[in-house]
């Protein structure tokens, strides 16, 4: 439960707060937005734009009209979305950059000019390689003169790039970052600008970025940004755009293993010896399998405490082998459990349910409702959706010749 309450000591300054507690460091988020006016405009910009909308959720406002959350790209694509109109410039994404640093490859590899890298013409991955690299030297605003004298094969393709990029009026990150800084700079109004800022757990690894975010806090003198104590590149750069030291939020009590693991985890630093507390626990299992059990034999013994099961969760590092184990285990065990597998692989059953309810909705038969459902399942792993159509007809009308049969030899 987060704790908020009103915090006007901090508004009109810039500050910025670390630490390893993302709990602590939402709640500091949360009190800064508790503190604002009614109808104020404020500006929230995180790792993404739901984590963003999540942090505007925490404040347990009645209303947040005017509140913009953006993650750094979207405030990025919002301010520059009128300048790449008028240059007719089209933002990609990763797919198209790459696509566009394979033309440059195969342009190059005639020409010589690929020098250290012609011998890896045709092996999977240069292109992408190339694509992160390229993107990583624009980000860091490297011109290809400056590169020249370190490495001129790069400083060449640099130079195709972003002629490519000009004539097929490409706009990549860096490009859309680049005009967002300068357009604020040169003072245009925009809705999302010169409101409160909130900076939450941003990752500032460029020289771009940091210049974007200097742009924003230099419209508005009340700014707050959190990040984590762990992360130095990203406290090095909110502290030069901010233009203020970071300062540490206080641990909410006495620090144990949790508190230790937070800090130390990343840190180079070794942590400070103290009696081992229960609230981490190292174990070690013979296999797979004898570690599920435990695990479900661990969360029997919370439950068994009063933890409710919906404020449990594990967290896998290789979830497709330890799946079916610890389905197994958990089931064994009496633990009901769910299983997030992202937005990128839909549940099937999922599918099938919504195949249930369209087939309700169009009265189909229900020996044909099975016969969808299944189709369902194995139409991703169809060679195309004309083979998939096809075995679909085929199945329908064999369960429905099934179902016919059945009824006439009982005589329905």
């Amino acid at each position: 439960m987060l704790s908020v309450g009103c915090v006007s000591a901090e508004s009109g300054q810039k500050r910025l707060f670390i630490s390893p507690s993302a709990q602590a460091r939402q709640e500091r988020a949360a009190r800064w937005l508790s503190g604002r006016r009614e109808g104020e405009q404020v500006l929230v910009v995180a790792f993404s734009q739901v984590a963003a909308a999540e942090i505007a959720r925490s404040a347990r406002r009645r209303a947040t009209f005017g509140w913009h959350r953006f993650s750094l790209d979207g405030a990025a694509a919002a301010v520059a979305s009128q300048v790449l109109a008028a240059r007719r410039l089209v933002p990609v994404g990763e797919l198209a950059i790459e696509a566009l640093c394979a033309r440059v490859v195969h342009a190059c590899a005639g020409t010589g000019e690929l020098g250290r890298l012609q011998p890896l013409v045709g092996r999977p991955g240069l292109a992408r390689a190339l694509a992160r690299t390229l993107g990583e030297i624009r980000l860091a605003g490297i011109a290809p003169d400056a590169l020249r004298p370190i490495r001129p094969e790069l400083a060449d393709l640099l130079r195709i790039y972003e002629a490519e990029l000009s004539r097929a009026r490409l706009a990549d990150r860096a490009t859309v970052l680049a005009l967002a800084s300068e357009r604020i700079r040169d003072g245009i109004e925009h809705p999302i600008l010169g409101h409160p800022l909130l900076l939450a757990d941003l990752s500032l690894q460029s020289a771009l970025e940091r210049n974007l975010v200097a742009a924003l806090a230099r419209r508005t003198g009340d700014v707050l940004a959190v990040v984590p104590a762990s992360d130095a590149l990203s406290v090095k750069h909110l502290g030069a755009a901010l233009e203020v030291a970071p300062e540490e939020i206080p641990a909410p009590g006495p620090g144990g293993s949790l508190d230790n693991l937070q800090r130390h985890l990343f840190s180079e630093g070794a942590p400070v010896a103290s009696p081992p507390g229960d609230e981490v626990v190292v174990f070690s299992a013979p296999g797979e399998g004898r570690e599920c059990v435990e695990i479900a034999r661990r969360i029997q013994r919370e439950a068994a405490r009063g933890v409710p099961f919906d404020r449990m969760a594990i967290l896998l590092r290789a979830p497709t082998p330890y799946r079916p184990l610890l389905e197994e285990a958990l089931r064994r065990a009496g633990v009901p459990a769910w299983f997030a597998r992202g937005a990128l692989q839909p549940d099937p059953a999922g599918r099938a349910f919504l195949s249930l309810l369209g087939a309700a909705v169009r009265r189909v038969p229900f020996a044909r409702r099975g016969a969808a459902c299944d189709l369902r399942r194995n139409a991703a792993g169809s060679a195309s959706v004309r083979g998939a159509l096809g075995a679909a007809r085929r199945r329908v009308g064999r369960v429905a010749r099934q179902a016919r049969r059945g009824r006439g030899a009982t005589g329905g």
